[in-house]
């Protein structure tokens, strides 16, 4: 793990309350906080007020991040941030800003102006990546703020004595008088494999702040009030006059987008897998920093030399985008010296809770590459297949939804023609999200869960406890999977799985002094992309269209054509096999905690981990080694740690 004090290239905020109590246990409780952000940055703000105490940290690496200085005061409102707003200037002129004098007022200070000029309507203009949270000394008022898509982390603790705020959630439970008690329901949840709330922490005590919510905590009342702004499932509709302009108008957003992220006189890099989204990505990217004379660095993960797997290596995808672009600096990854379970320990008392990316090595060593390479800025594709290259046979029924019966008819014709799948099979995976309002099929619990759940290491009993299974039905009704338009694509934009995922690349990042940013993930685009009709996402039997249309003249055609989609770490189970050992001794020490094998189920690790043969580790993909033994032994090791005491020692 990168050792903490380096410089960092993002930012953090955090806040204490406490209704009784004395002036020096409220400043420990903040240096506690400040401290567990010195991931997110070097320079360091307070602001002490009568029972109340507000931090920020921050690095200075976008153009903008200099016109800095907070906490920012107005009146009786006091602001901490972590912003980086698209349409500033936009922002800047409804206030009534000189043009001048636009680009000299920092985010924070313009978010603040326009809440106390337009309160909470303000979020329904706000562009960007941002949480923020504003105290009013008079009313004894707090409210916190989350982005539309959550990019930005925010948790939140509630206790009698107190209420406190951070972008990190393993300085929270360090607090005295915060209830730590395991969340059995969030256990069950990691475990399931499927997250059912985007709200829940491991820690009953300590909550997460929904993407495009808005918190208000009253000192009087000392009661939390919290709705939601914003929400995928509900996003507006953009009408525009043909189907053709929909390209065109993703493509000028993902470059307005890029622009921002290019406003660094830092390195630049992008996480570049040969896939359309990466590659459109990349070459865009490419173009801008070319028109300025500058370099693009780019790390690729590809198979080792002595891999015995499938046969698809992104190398030659790669090297054609790279081709097109001689500003393109590549950098191959292979992470032959990561290891996917080794330091778990380390790292869970570092981030407080157990991870959910199964291919987290590889991010980190991708990671790492463009950081020793001169990077402070990455750029990756996440989302990409959610928002503009959507593909599922779902978005045939939307034809018909349209009235469209013929032309659903030749597309599901022409997709299993060029895909080489049976229609049989395609109607089949066009209905499947559908199946959470099929009625209750029979069988016995095991057999239920796992239908609905998928492979996990979850124990009956838990399951049983904590309603596992009629909670994921419950959510996957509740991802409005209706027959309407959109409806799949809105709720797998929406499920609470990526949300906890882009939490964790983000503080990997952080952890390297790294800015990560996933342009894809913004909210004018997704709502762009969820408007899109079906024959820009499905169009002569090709799928993910859209991007395929905005990507000619950008990615070479072997890209921009290719119906084929590599792996991200394509010897992942092939790893698994080879860490056995380290796994094995995990199992042995989780075995003598209580808490572990109540919630988790180590015979079933054992046996996924026995099936993973030599043949199978490096030719097929299967959910045990993802699902059952890498969340099984993280979550094992946790509540391990968390029953030892060992959590947050030395972390």
């Amino acid at each position: 793990m990168p050792a903490r004090g380096r410089a960092r290239a993002v930012s953090g905020l955090c806040g204490v309350f406490q209704r009784q109590g004395a002036a020096d246990s409220l400043r420990e409780a903040l240096d506690t906080l400040l401290a567990d952000l010195v991931d997110f940055g070097t320079e360091e703000c307070r602001w002490d007020g009568p029972g109340c105490a507000l931090g920020q940290r921050q690095e200075h690496i976008y153009r903008r991040d200099f016109l800095e200085h907070q906490p920012v005061m107005a009146g009786p409102l006091v602001l901490v941030a972590d912003a980086r707003l698209i349409n500033a200037a936009a922002l800047a002129g409804a206030l009534g800003i000189a043009p001048r004098r636009r680009h000299q007022i920092a985010d924070s200070a313009l978010l603040l102006a326009a809440w106390q000029r337009r309160g909470e309507r303000v979020l329904e203009t706000l562009e960007g990546e941002f949480c923020f949270a504003i105290w009013d000394t008079q009313a004894r008022q707090l409210t916190l703020v989350r982005d539309h898509l959550g990019n930005r982390p925010l948790y939140y603790a509630l206790w009698p004595g107190g209420f406190a705020f951070s972008s990190s959630l393993s300085g929270l439970p360090r607090l005295p008088g915060v209830d730590t008690r395991i969340d059995e329901c969030a256990i069950a949840d990691y475990l399931g494999p499927r997250a059912t709330e985007n709200h829940s922490t491991p820690f009953l005590g300590i909550r997460r702040l929904p993407p495009g919510c808005v918190a208000t905590w009253s000192a009087a009342s000392h009661k939390l009030r919290a709705r939601h702004y914003w929400q995928i499932e509900t996003a507006p509709f953009i009408r525009l006059p043909k189907p053709r302009d929909y390209p065109e108008a993703v493509r000028a957003r993902v470059e307005t987008l890029l622009a921002h992220c290019c406003d660094t006189d830092q390195g630049v890099g992008v996480v570049l897998s040969g896939g359309l989204d990466s590659s459109t990505l990349a070459a865009l990217t490419a173009r801008q920093l070319m028109a300025q004379g500058r370099e693009l660095l780019t790390a690729s993960s590809v198979l080792p030399t002595d891999h015995q797997g499938p046969a698809e290596d992104e190398r030659p995808f790669v090297e054609a985008v790279c081709a097109q672009y001689p500003n393109m600096i590549p950098h191959w990854v292979t992470a032959d010296d990561g290891s996917i379970f080794a330091d778990t320990d380390t790292d869970l008392r570092h981030r407080g809770q157990p991870p959910t990316n199964p291919f987290a090595v590889m991010d980190r060593a991708l990671h790492t590459t463009l950081q020793q390479s001169g990077a402070r800025v990455v750029i990756d594709g996440l989302h990409g297949d959610s928002v503009w290259s959507f593909e599922h046979p779902h978005c045939l029924l939307d034809f018909l939804f349209r009235g469209q019966a013929r032309t659903a008819w030749r597309e599901w014709a022409a997709l299993s023609r060029g895909y080489r799948i049976g229609r049989r099979t395609m109607l089949t995976w066009a209905l499947a999200p559908y199946a959470a309002w099929l009625p209750a099929w029979s069988g016995d619990f095991p057999t239920r869960l796992a239908a609905r759940c998928g492979p996990s290491a979850v124990t009956l009993e838990l399951a049983h406890r904590t309603r596992l299974l009629q909670r994921t039905q419950k959510l996957d009704r509740r991802g409005g999977a209706r027959p309407r338009p959109g409806a799949v694509q809105r709720a797998d934009m929406a499920h609470p799985v990526w949300l906890r995922l882009r939490e964790e690349i983000a503080r990997s990042g952080a952890m390297l002094g790294l800015s990560l940013r996933s342009p894809l993930w913004d909210r004018r685009l997704v709502e762009l992309c969820l408007s899109a009709p079906p024959e820009v996402l499905i169009r002569k039997g090709m799928g993910r269209s859209l991007v395929r249309q905005l990507g000619i003249g950008v990615i070479p055609e072997l890209v921009r054509t290719r119906t084929t989609k590599g792996a991200f770490l394509p010897d992942f189970h092939a790893r698994v096999r080879r860490e056995a050992g380290i796994i094995t001794t995990a199992l042995e020490r989780a075995g003598a905690s209580r808490l572990a094998t109540q919630c988790v189920d180590i015979a079933r690790i054992h046996q996924a981990l026995a099936g993973m043969t030599g043949e199978v580790a490096a030719r097929h993909w299967t959910l045990d080694a993802q699902c059952v033994i890498y969340r099984g032994v993280k979550a094992a090791a946790f509540l391990r740690l968390y029953e030892g005491g060992e959590l947050f020692r030395g972390a």
